[in-house]
């Protein structure tokens, strides 16, 4: 009697060990050649770099020092270099997190995901449409970081692909349509500040009369680029506090009403430095931007 419990056990057990063996064959498990893997990210990761080379690297050009400011005040003038800068560095920053993220291989949607980017990419570069490599360059990593770490990998690389994003410039009507409306902004606003200070100021269109002197608010006055540039301070400083993303992008979109209202009052400054004082510093973007 006792043996046959003694063997009941053994069948319970040896029953119990094949169920949790099975178990375990059903959960996926990971590539089992670490080195494999290792060499599969650099290959993605070098071919990343060469399809986007023209977004990636050719930005880092020399820039002569008379032009330096054109990447921060110049609507129309590229500044990719610095949104570069930033996403690689969020990239690297969060390089950890990624890799602890790691599942199981990429299903189907991802490689159909691949398919509609790599003819996007194709289209882009057939019409030389350079800027619509941007959407294409996050449209490639947040595909990527979802087949590698699911929804974990994606909210990593959000804030680097919202980085990217401010470097991409809009379709020219649109992009025209939104200086324009900026322009109308810093003229409006400033007149009623410094009418509300007791200022006598004439508005005409986007010009703003004091005195004898006349402001007028061109492209590089609309605060366009400040936006841009405040945002990615925001996106930098949400960085730097470890943020989560929802409030990292609050942060960031904080940066356009900050903008607006930065350039309003550069404007007034602007205007009343022009008929008190005649000096060369408020003549240039830079120091009026800073």
């Amino acid at each position: 009697m006792a043996w046959r419990i003694e063997d009941a056990e053994e069948e319970t057990v040896t029953m119990s060990d094949e169920v949790a063996m099975e178990g375990m064959a059903r959960v996926p498990q990971g590539p089992s050649h670490p080195r494999l893997l290792r060499l599969s990210l650099v290959i993605a990761a070098i071919a990343v770099v060469v399809a986007f080379r023209t977004i990636l690297i050719a930005p880092f050009g020399w820039v002569h020092p008379s032009e330096f400011e054109y990447w921060f005040f110049i609507p129309d003038r590229d500044s990719g270099a610095i949104s570069v800068l930033i996403a690689g560095w969020l990239l690297w920053n969060r390089r950890g997190a990624l890799a602890s993220a790691r599942r199981p291989a990429a299903s189907r949607i991802h490689w159909g995901l691949a398919a509609v980017i790599v003819a996007f990419y194709l289209w882009a570069i057939w019409f030389r449409a350079q800027t619509l490599l941007i959407p294409a360059l996050c449209a490639t990593l947040a595909v990527l970081a979802h087949a590698w770490g699911g929804r974990a990998g994606l909210r990593l690389v959000a804030m680097p692909c919202v980085a990217l994003l401010l470097a991409f410039r809009p379709p020219a009507p649109l992009l025209s349509e939104i200086i324009w409306r900026l322009q109308g902004i810093a003229a409006h606003g400033a007149h009623f500040l410094l009418s509300l200070l007791g200022y006598s100021i004439q508005l005409e269109g986007t010009e703003l009369r004091h005195g004898g002197h006349a402001f007028r608010i061109i492209e590089a006055c609309s605060g366009w680029r400040g936006i841009q540039i405040l945002m990615l301070i925001g996106i930098v400083a949400a960085e730097l506090r470890r943020l989560p993303l929802r409030r990292a992008l609050w942060i960031s979109l904080a940066g356009i009403p900050l903008g607006i209202g930065l350039n309003i009052i550069r404007v007034c400054l602007v205007v009343l430095t022009q008929e008190e004082v005649k000096a060369e510093f408020f003549e240039s973007h830079t120091p009026q931007g800073i």
